[in-house]
C-alpha cells in the first residue's frame, strides 16, 4: 500500500496542517457525542461515481466511534476514596481517512472515517493508587559510583510526577471504511486488512536501525515495509490515508520491539475470556493471541497460522460480523510522557452495513507498571453497535435511544475504564468484576480463572510481601474488549449537503448531549 498516492484528494482535506484535516475536535466526554456534532460529513466531494460503484461495490462509509458509556451513581472520576472509581474518555477526535483503489488505470476514492479519544486516569481513586507507597515496577535506575546500591534518577522522579498528575491510561480508536471488493478477482479490502496487517498500521517494531514489522514480521504481515520516515509503502492496488500509513491516528507512539520479556496470560470458558499482561517467566499464552467471538472464549496462541489467513473464524450475526481480537504487549508513549510505558494492544474488525470498522486501542499494562496492580480485559463475544440517524442524534432520547440497542446490560458502561482496590486475588464479590466482567466470571469457574490469572501477573502471593499488616490488597483496572461501538446509519443514502447539516454549528456538546448530570 502507498503511504503518497492520496496528495490530491478533496477540499474537506485541505487545510495548513496537511494531511488529515481535523473536521472538528469536540470538547467531549466520548465518542457519541461526537457523532452527535459530526453526523457523517462527506470526506469525498461532488457525486458518488456509478462506475467506481459497480467495480468495487461500494465507495461510501460513515463516522462510528466507541460508545463512551455511562457511570453508575457515585462512581464517576470524581468519586473519592478506594472504592469502584470508572474513568471517562476525554477529547474525541474525528478524522478524513480516504482510501484510494487502483483499477483499470483509473484511481477510485473510498470515504474514510477516523475516531480517537484518549482516556486520563483522573480522581482520588487513581492519584491515591499513584500515591500509595507502590514503586512502579522495573523503573529507571542507575548503579552508585560509591557503593553497590540502587538509586533513582532523574528519570525516574520525572516519571513518578507523570503518573501522579492524570497520566493518559489509554487511547481508543475506531476506522471506518467501505467494504469493497478489489478489481481483478483480488478479494475484498477486507481480506487485505487482516489483524497483523492492522497491527501493523498502528504498532510498528522500532528496531534501532529502523521501523519493521511487529515483532520481526515472524507472524506474515503480508510483505509490509516501512520507509525511512516510518510510514507503510507496500506497493499494491490499495492505498490507505496517510494517517494510517504513518501511525499518526493515535497521539501516543506505540512500539512492538520494546516488549522483551512481557506476554499475555488470560482464561477463557464458555461465554467469556480475560487477558492480562505478565512476564513471559509466568507461564504466559504468548507474545501475541487472539480472543474468538463466538461465545467459546477460546484464546488462540498467534503462532498458530490458520489464525491469521484472511476470511477465517469470522462471525456474522443480523447482517454483521466479527473478526478475533488481537492482543499484545506494546511499549506506548503517550504525548505527554517523559518516557514510554508499558502497555497492552487490542483489535478486532466489524463488518457493519457494507463498511468495515476497525476497532481497538491500547491501555496501561499496569501489572507491568506498578507493584500489586493488575490490567484485565475482559470479552464475551460480538461487538455491539448502535445505528443513530441525523433525527436521532437531533432528539432529546438520543442516548436512550442508543442503549436500547443493546443486548448485554455491561454493554452500558461502553468504552469506560474502571478501577478498584480488591480484597485478595481471588476478589470474591470484587464490585469491578460483577459490573464490567460477563456472568460467567461470577461462577466458581470463572473466580479461579481470575485468581489464576492475576497470580500469573502478581507471583504467588506471600512469596516477597513484606507487609506488616499483613494485608492482601491490590489495584485492579480493569475495561471491556467488546465495548459498544455507535454508527451513523445511512451512508450511502445521505448527500453531502445533508451530512454538514447534521454536522451542526461546531458549539461545545457534552457527552451524549445529556450534561453531566446525566452520567
Amino acid at each position: 500500500m502507498d503511504s503518497n498516492s492520496n496528495e490530491t484528494r478533496s477540499r474537506t482535506e485541505r487545510s495548513p496542517s496537511g494531511w488529515g484535516i481535523t473536521r472538528r475536535t469536540m470538547l467531549a466526554a466520548g465518542g457519541a457525542a461526537v457523532l452527535g456534532g459530526l453526523a457523517g460529513c462527506s470526506a469525498v466531494d461532488g457525486l458518488i461515481d456509478r462506475g467506481a460503484q459497480q467495480l468495487v461495490g461500494t465507495t461510501a462509509s460513515a463516522p462510528a466511534a466507541f460508545y463512551p458509556g455511562q457511570a453508575p451513581p457515585n462512581q464517576g472520576p470524581d468519586s473519592d476514596g478506594d472504592g469502584l472509581a470508572f474513568s471517562l474518555a476525554g477529547t474525541t477526535e474525528v478524522r478524513a481517512v480516504p482510501a484510494t483503489v487502483r483499477a483499470d488505470s483509473r484511481e477510485i476514492d473510498l470515504e474514510g472515517w477516523s475516531t480517537s479519544a484518549q482516556q486520563k486516569a483522573r480522581g482520588p481513586g487513581y492519584r491515591r493508587k499513584a500515591l500509595a507507597g507502590r514503586p512502579p515496577r522495573n523503573r529507571p535506575r542507575t548503579q552508585s559510583a560509591d557503593d553497590d546500591t540502587d538509586t533513582e534518577t532523574a528519570d525516574d522522579d520525572a516519571l513518578r510526577e507523570y503518573l501522579e498528575n492524570e497520566p493518559t491510561i489509554g487511547e481508543r480508536f475506531v476506522v471506518c471504511l467501505p467494504d469493497a471488493k478489489l478489481p481483478g478477482d483480488r478479494g475484498s479490502l477486507a481480506e487485505q486488512l487482516t489483524l497483523d496487517r492492522v497491527l501493523a498500521y498502528f504498532a510498528p517494531s522500532r528496531e534501532p536501525d529502523g521501523v519493521r514489522a511487529p515483532f520481526h514480521d515472524q507472524y506474515g504481515s503480508q510483505g509490509i515495509e516501512y520507509d525511512d520516515d516510518g510510514c507503510i509503502r507496500t506497493v499494491g492496488s490499495v492505498s490507505l490515508h496517510e494517517d494510517l500509513a504513518c501511525q499518526n491516528i493515535l497521539s501516543a507512539e506505540l512500539d512492538t520491539y520494546r516488549t522483551a520479556g512481557r506476554g499475555i496470560v488470560g482464561h477463557g470458558m464458555e461465554g467469556a475470556a480475560v487477558v492480562s499482561g505478565a512476564p513471559i517467566s509466568a507461564g504466559t499464552i504468548g507474545t501475541r493471541v487472539f480472543l474468538t467471538t463466538d461465545g467459546t472464549g477460546e484464546i488462540i496462541l498467534g503462532e498458530d497460522r490458520d489464525m491469521v489467513m484472511p476470511g477465517d473464524n469470522v462471525e456474522y450475526d443480523n447482517g454483521g460480523s466479527g473478526s478475533q481480537t488481537l492482543v499484545c504487549p506494546v511499549a506506548v508513549t503517550p504525548v505527554d510522557a517523559p518516557t514510554a510505558l508499558p502497555g497492552l494492544f487490542y483489535v478486532r474488525r466489524v463488518i457493519h452495513d457494507d463498511q468495515i470498522i476497525l476497532a481497538g486501542g491500547w491501555i496501561l499494562d499496569e501489572g507491568a507498571l506498578f507493584e500489586e496492580s493488575v490490567t484485565l480485559l475482559f470479552d464475551e463475544g460480538l461487538t455491539e453497535v448502535a445505528s443513530v440517524t441525523p433525527d436521532d442524534i437531533e432528539s432529546d432520547e438520543y442516548g436512550d435511544r442508543i442503549v436500547e440497542q443493546f443486548v448485554r446490560d455491561r454493554s452500558r458502561l461502553g468504552s469506560l475504564v474502571g478501577t478498584t482496590l480488591a480484597e485478595s486475588t481471588e476478589m470474591n464479590n470484587a464490585e469491578l468484576i460483577e459490573q464490567m466482567a460477563s456472568q460467567a466470571f461470577q461462577t466458581d469457574e470463572g473466580r479461579k480463572g481470575l485468581n489464576a490469572v492475576n497470580v500469573k501477573v502478581l507471583g504467588e502471593r506471600g512469596d516477597d510481601d513484606d507487609d506488616d499488616d499483613g494485608s492482601d490488597e491490590i489495584w485492579l483496572s480493569a475495561t471491556a474488549l467488546d465495548a459498544p461501538l455507535v454508527h451513523l446509519a445511512g451512508a450511502q443514502e445521505l448527500s453531502e449537503e445533508e451530512k454538514f447539516e447534521a454536522a451542526g454549528s461546531g458549539e461545545e456538546v457534552d457527552i451524549l448531549g445529556m450534561g453531566a448530570e446525566k452520567l
